[in-house]
């Protein structure tokens, strides 16, 4: 990542800052961490496939980066990239969970396997989303790969934000929750 731009949303900030309050500090450092180690596991895909990171973006929803090829990689091995954040989490989880002696290692074995499954959503937005659209597209071709998207988009949009109010009336989450799941929903959503 040597030489690539930092590009940090102002709205950055007062996410961690929130997070940070509502978490709590271990909370905060295990996903910080993990998210870290997500793009990661993104950015060696992508030196191996001879492609190069021109920026990492910090915004109120994690950290991504700006990739760029010289030639762009098969199907194949752009789900390779894609896939390796979500992997470099679930490697993580499962190593934390296999030395997990103290609630430290639980706390790390839980953040990684959680954020790797919660970027496999085969939502916009998302790795998940990424891998069925190129998925789909290698099968079904890219037009129909789009209109399938597009329909799991609604449909992962749609669960999120009933799971959302049902973990909320049913009270399983605060206010907090619901305003992250809504937020995602929206993600989700924008992002299409």
């Amino acid at each position: 990542m040597k030489g690539a731009e930092l590009k940090v949303s102002p709205f950055f900030w007062a996410a961690a800052a929130l997070m940070w309050l509502l978490a709590g500090l271990p909370v905060f450092v295990a996903t910080a961490s993990a998210a870290i180690l997500h793009e990661l596991g993104h950015a060696v895909a992508v030196a191996a496939f001879s492609g190069k990171i021109r920026a990492v973006r910090l915004e109120p929803d994690g950290l991504l980066l700006e990739t760029e090829f010289e030639k762009l990689p098969s199907y194949g091995g752009e789900l390779v990239c894609i896939a390796a954040g979500p992997a470099a989490n679930a490697a993580a989880g499962f190593l934390f969970a296999a030395f997990a002696r103290n609630g430290g290692f639980y706390l790390l074995a839980g953040v990684n396997l959680a954020l790797a499954a919660f970027n496999l959503l085969p939502a916009a937005g998302f790795d998940g989303g990424r891998i069925f659209l190129l998925v789909t597209a290698r099968f079904f071709g890219p037009d129909r790969a789009e209109r399938a998207a597009r329909a799991v988009d609604v449909a992962a949009a749609a669960a999120v934000t009933a799971g959302a109010a049902w973990v909320y009336f049913n009270g399983g989450g605060g206010l907090a929750l619901l305003c992250a799941m809504l937020y995602i929903a929206g993600r989700i959503m924008y992002n299409r």
